[in-house]
């Protein structure tokens, strides 16, 4: 039972969540895709945001309001009294906060202002210093928490002595995909890559960023292309990484089977058209929604051991784990899956059974609602 539900929301409650990063991926995403739920479920949903950052020019997109905050060092003062102001004439019912200087800012005036529901998100895996600071903001400023993995609420429940209930994991749910036909998906992205029927496509989808394990499934790839001429590496996805990734790539013998496409605004395609998906993160991670993403294409799957990854992939039923930073073991269990076609099969209908059960923005949704009390 939700610790809110004393606390009823108004007819027509209002949401507002805080950001200060300005880039784009997961964590981004998962606040927008909550946002767009409860708004459908009659909620008023706001963001509190720099106006240049990506996360604002989305929300504007889909016609979700957004308070211009600039949440930097330099501004921090300021920030608050005007988060304080709006908080006070908004009246919220939930203060969600998600990057660290706008959860400082926002947090406590949020707590200042009287609101209920101040709920601290926490979506990576990078582990919190249980520092007088950080306990301010995890038992004082927050009156909850909101994380993505079992393993991030298991140490925040450590380092931070937290009551039973206080910390709740709830992964980020994920569009079920609208290509069902399997032959048009992979038609239709051998197209885009110009490559022939007999290709066997190993893909990622991810930001390329430092710890989402490029090299090594760059490594791993580099291992298996010259007995597998049919084999071509897939890499789905913008960020940083583009400056220094296919540099790396084009010290491989297999450098002519790398195909970087960059950020894709539908990426189910792809997630369909792979005969494998990785994910060979090296820290860092929630539940993935990219992993969540290859489960609803039924797509087999290999992942790391590494955050949320093994809280929903059972090794040998709905995907294969290896351990992170070693191509050795994701050459291995690649190979594995491109050599039995009987055992793909298996782990695609598992990974997809285990979508149906957790996997969607709907199971997302109501576990939040149920747990905030809204």
């Amino acid at each position: 039972m939700s610790q809110f539900l004393k606390h009823m929301p108004a007819e027509t409650p209002t949401i507002i969540h805080t950001e200060a990063s300005r880039g784009w991926g997961g964590q981004e995403i998962r606040t927008l895709t909550e946002c767009k739920w409860f708004r459908d479920q009659g909620f008023r949903c706001i963001l509190m945001a720099s106006d240049d950052s990506q996360i604002s020019k989305a929300f504007k997109a889909e016609d979700i309001e957004v308070i211009p905050i600039e949440f930097k060092k330099s501004t921090q003062l300021g920030d608050f009294f005007r988060c304080y102001k709006w908080f006070k004439q908004l009246k919220p019912e939930l203060v969600g906060a998600h990057s660290n200087i706008d959860t400082r800012v926002a947090l406590a005036a949020a707590a200042t202002a009287g609101v209920i529901r101040r709920v601290r998100y926490r979506h990576v895996s990078i582990p919190v210093k249980p520092s007088p600071w950080n306990h301010l903001i995890y038992r004082k400023s927050a009156a909850a928490i909101i994380t993505t993995a079992n393993s991030i609420t298991r140490e925040l429940v450590e380092n931070f002595s937290l009551t039973e209930g206080f910390a709740q994991t709830i992964p980020t749910g994920v569009a079920d995909t609208s290509i069902t036909d399997r032959v048009a998906a992979r038609r239709q992205v051998l197209e885009i890559l110009g490559l022939p029927e007999s290709s066997v496509l190993i893909t990622q989808v991810s930001v390329l960023r430092q710890w989402k394990g490029h090299r090594d499934l760059m490594k791993a790839f580099d291992s298996l292309a010259s007995s597998n001429p049919d084999l071509h590496l897939v890499l789905v996805g913008g960020g940083p990484g583009m400056g220094y990734l296919p540099e790396f790539a084009a010290k491989l013998t297999s450098r002519e089977r790398i195909h970087f496409v960059g950020h894709q605004e539908d990426p189910y395609p792809f997630f369909k058209a792979a005969d494998v998906v990785t994910l060979a993160s090296i820290g860092g991670e929630g539940v993935p929604q990219s992993a969540l993403q290859c489960f609803a294409c039924a797509t087999p799957f290999v992942g790391t051991r590494v955050g949320g990854i093994p809280d929903i992939t059972e090794d040998g039923v709905n995907g294969l784990l290896v351990t992170p930073e070693s191509p050795d073991d994701l050459a291995a269990a690649v190979l594995k899956i491109i050599s039995d076609p009987e055992m793909a099969a298996t782990l695609g209908a598992n990974a997809r059974r285990t979508f149906d059960e957790i996997g969607s923005v709907e199971h997302m949704g109501e576990r939040l609602r149920t747990f905030l009390g809204l």
